[in-house]
């Protein structure tokens, strides 16, 4: 009689191999669905997939309930998947969020403001803006999810707008002087003035933003601030929004500024 050693133990090696990642990506799996609401939509579906695609036949005939989990998983995906397109439970749920992490926060019937930011939901996207300045667009956020973007976002802005202050502000004083000895000047005109490398000026965009609303905050470094020229009517078209780092939720209408050291 010939007994089928090897075959046998190729099905063996087929099923622990199978087994050994399925069993990782279980764990993976789990703690995602239970942090659900700190993770990107996409990052959720991308482990589900795994989790699937490791679901094989051997893997089925070794673990038979495994394919009621995994249908149980892409359910519950499903489900978190929906609730984050109802922007009433979405909006309840960043309140509470924004209070329990200490942001002050304020809301109108169109947007929440969460510090310096405001946040515009529709059922698939969460836009972030720092007063007319736009930060970011979020697939179907969740509530913590959004508040750790938040933070990372203004502790990034924060610790970028303090290096090379001090070059910046120069830069600033100096081509304040050339443009006017003693009015307030564009700050469109005058950022241009002060550094004219187009592209450099562009990556630095929402540093600067930053940087201003330190400025008109009087929050900004060895006593610098700027003194705002509220715009006539004339100039409301190239006129842009600041929030007050100082007063969240409060915005000041730009033009024109004279920047001053107290």
């Amino acid at each position: 009689m010939t007994i089928d050693f090897g075959g046998v133990g190729g099905q063996v090696d087929r099923t622990v191999s199978s087994l050994r990642p399925l069993r990782r990506l279980l764990s993976e799996t789990q703690r995602c669905l239970a942090n659900a609401d700190q993770l990107p939509l996409p990052f959720l579906q991308k482990a589900v997939d795994r989790l699937e695609r490791a679901c094989t036949e051997d893997a089925r005939r070794a673990v038979p309930d495994l394919v009621e989990v995994v249908s149980d998983t892409r359910a519950e995906l499903g489900r978190v998947s929906q609730a984050r397109e109802d922007v009433d439970r979405r909006r309840q749920d960043l309140a509470r969020e924004a209070k329990h992490r200490g942001w002050p926060a304020s809301h109108t019937a169109s947007a929440d403001h969460i510090g310096p930011f405001e946040v515009h939901h529709s059922n698939q996207v969460a836009r972030i803006r720092m007063g007319s300045l736009p930060i970011a667009a979020v697939q179907r956020p969740g509530a913590a999810q959004l508040i750790s973007l938040l933070e990372s976002t203004k502790a990034t802005l924060h610790r970028q707008a303090l290096e090379g202050w001090g070059a910046f502000v120069h830069s600033l004083d100096v081509a304040q002087r050339e443009i006017s000895a003693s009015e307030p000047v564009p700050w469109k005109e005058l950022i241009e003035r002060a550094f004219p490398d187009k592209k450099a000026r562009q990556a630095k965009q929402k540093v600067n933003f930053y940087r201003l609303a330190m400025l008109i905050s009087g929050v900004a470094p060895e006593g610098w601030a700027v003194a705002t020229a509220s715009p006539v009517l004339a100039e409301q078209r190239s006129a842009f929004d600041v929030p007050r780092l100082d007063q969240p939720g409060q915005i000041v209408r730009v033009n024109r500024v004279r920047l001053v050291r107290l």
